[in-house]
């Protein structure tokens, strides 16, 4: 199941390649979370 989140999509896959398009569109729920936390700093 993937997040569905065209803001985060079009953001990260900005000046990239299909590989990298491929895996910005297959981003789970749980990533998505992650990926959003700003209460840790950098990961």
């Amino acid at each position: 199941m993937t997040i569905g989140d065209d803001l985060l999509q079009q953001v990260l896959s900005q000046g990239s390649d299909s590989q990298m398009r491929t895996i910005v569109a297959t981003i789970q729920k749980e990533q998505n979370r992650i990926i959003r936390n700003d209460r840790t700093g950098c990961l």
